[in-house]
């Protein structure tokens, strides 16, 4: 009975953060009939099977939120806006993806209008970044020499962006390290 309740609840859990309905008779069966019981071996594995999937379905959908919450923030940081979604930890449905794709959409769209202000604010924050994390010159030398060969608005502003991510990401991991050094 304890299996069966753990299997029940766990999930409802993922359809419930999913947003979708259950997938087979069986699911069915196990969250709508309160009297539903009986579950034989088979079942149960049919019951770990379907959470292991939904699990999985859950964790990709989650990272995809991460990715275009990610590029939403950086595009309202640019513009100077509030970011129209907030990483919701209750819900990771196929339906807020398609909603937060949307919503990224109209960004770029927006964003695309302000190409020349935004790269020159991308320059801004890559140097700022790069005195941050004490980037020396060969590297920054480098970085902007590929960036004077890209011709393609929207591919250099990809590429300041790419070089943003990679120092906060350094920034965010180094912290302690770089408060150490930035103090001497």
């Amino acid at each position: 009975m304890k299996v069966f309740t753990e299997l029940k609840d766990e999930l409802m859990l993922l359809y419930t953060k999913l947003d979708i309905e259950p997938r087979s008779t069986l699911e069915r069966n196990v969250l709508c009939d309160d009297e539903y019981i009986a579950l034989r071996l088979q079942d149960q594995n049919q019951m770990e099977s379907a959470i292991t999937k939904l699990k999985a379905e859950d964790e990709a959908n989650t990272a995809e939120c991460k990715k275009i919450l990610t590029k939403i923030e950086f595009i309202t940081r640019q513009l100077g806006t509030v970011a129209p979604f907030t990483m919701d930890d209750e819900t990771s449905s196929a339906k807020v993806i398609e909603k937060m794709r949307a919503a990224l959409s109209e960004l770029e769209k927006e964003r695309k209008k302000h190409m020349a202000e935004f790269i020159d604010k991308s320059k801004k924050e890559v140097e700022s970044l790069w005195d941050a994390c004490f980037v020396g010159g060969e590297h920054r030398n480098e970085f902007l020499g590929r960036a004077e060969m890209i011709n393609d608005q929207e591919k250099l502003l990809t590429s300041y962006e790419d070089e943003i991510n990679t120092w906060k990401t350094y920034s965010d991991t180094n912290k302690n390290l770089l408060k150490k050094v930035s103090l001497n």
